[in-house]
C-alpha cells in the first residue's frame, strides 16, 4: 500500500508528552482506506526507562472507510511495547496457534507448553458501538485445582447509570 505520514502536532497522553503523526493508506484486500493517528513519546521531553533518543508508541486511533460505505473506528492503547522484537517473538505475535481457527489463516505453531499452573489476566476494550464504553474483564485459571473464573464488567446496554457484572465459574474437579 502507498503510505503518507504527516506530523500533526503534540499532545499530552497519560501524562506523557507525545508527537502525533497521521498516516493514510489504501488496503486492496479489504477495499478500504485506513487512516491511523499514532501517538509517540517525544524523545526531547520524555525518556523514562528508554535509551537516549528512543520513543515508544502509546496509542493508535484507526478509522477505516470501505468502498461499500461501511465505517469502523478503533483505538489501541499501548501499555507494553517491544521495539525490534526477536524473530520468535515476532512470529508468535503474527501466527495463529495450533488448535485456533481463524478463517483464511493457517495455524503454524503449537500451543505453548510452558504456561504456568496458575494464570490471571486483565483486559479492557473500548466499545464504540456502546457509547464509547469500556468493557473490563478478569480471568483466573488454575490447572492444579481444575478451576477457572471469568468476570466481566460492562455498562448497562439500555443506558442506565450502573455497571453490570457477570461471573462465570467452572470447577472441573466437581463438574460444576
Amino acid at each position: 500500500p502507498s503510505w503518507g505520514n504527516q506530523y500533526i502536532g503534540d499532545e499530552i497522553l497519560r501524562g506523557i508528552p507525545t508527537n502525533k503523526f497521521k498516516s493514510c493508506f489504501y488496503v486492496p484486500d479489504i477495499r478500504a482506506t485506513v487512516s491511523a493517528t499514532y501517538y509517540i513519546s517525544d524523545v526531547t521531553k520524555f525518556q523514562a526507562y528508554l535509551p537516549a533518543n528512543e520513543s515508544i508508541i502509546l496509542k493508535i486511533d484507526v478509522q477505516i472507510r470501505a468502498q461499500n460505505g461501511r465505517q469502523e473506528l478503533y483505538t489501541y492503547n499501548v501499555f507494553r511495547y517491544t521495539p525490534y522484537p526477536r524473530r520468535r517473538e515476532q512470529r508468535q505475535a503474527l501466527e495463529t496457534p495450533e488448535g485456533v481457527y481463524c478463517p483464511n489463516r493457517t495455524s503454524t505453531l503449537a500451543v505453548p507448553q510452558n504456561i504456568p499452573e496458575r494464570v490471571s489476566s486483565n483486559s479492557e476494550a473500548l466499545i464504540t458501538q456502546l457509547n464509547n464504553s469500556i468493557l473490563s474483564t478478569h480471568g483466573l485459571y488454575d490447572t492444579q485445582f481444575q478451576f477457572s473464573r471469568f468476570d466481566i464488567w460492562y455498562p448497562d446496554p439500555v443506558g442506565g447509570p450502573n455497571w453490570l457484572h457477570y461471573t462465570e465459574i467452572h470447577d472441573f474437579a466437581t463438574g460444576l
